[in-house]
């Protein structure tokens, strides 16, 4: 019965994980703030944003899209998720790849680096409790985001 708890967590976790890229690669900005409305997003560089409002105040501001879309594609990997004993909370630690591909030049990596995410099981529902997105490698970011 545990086993199946910590299989139900995971699924639910990895999801929110993946609702976050795919939310920003469908230009839907406030659907991706929306997953912060009880945590906080650290973009890289930047400082911690706490809750939706922020969160969408900040890639309204500064994400650039054409015909509503990025054009960005986050592709994550190497995904560890870890749970607590209660099944409560969680941490997890991925790899990220962001492209894009806004000109005939084909799709260029703007980002790699890693997400340090935190996670609760709040009123049924698993929630980004903190994401810290870390650097550690830039390409061209000046059609991605506004300076």
């Amino acid at each position: 019965m545990i086993f199946e708890e910590e299989l139900k967590a995971k699924d639910a976790i990895n999801r929110l994980m993946l609702a976050y890229c795919f939310n920003i690669d469908k230009g839907q900005l406030d659907d991706m703030a929306a997953l912060f409305s009880r945590g906080t997003w650290i973009p890289s560089p930047g400082s911690p944003l706490k809750g939706q409002d922020a969160v969408a105040g900040f890639l309204n501001d500064f994400v650039i899209l054409y015909d509503g879309v990025p054009k960005t594609r986050h592709v994550i990997s190497n995904v560890l998720i870890d749970l607590a004993d209660d099944v409560k909370s969680a941490t997890a630690e991925s790899y990220v790849i962001i492209y894009q591909a806004v000109d005939d030049s084909g799709p260029q990596i703007i980002l790699q680096g890693y997400y340090n995410d935190t996670f609760t099981f709040d009123d049924g529902v698993w929630c980004f409790n903190e994401r810290h997105v870390f650097a550690d490698g830039m390409g061209d970011v000046s059609k991605h985001i506004r300076s």
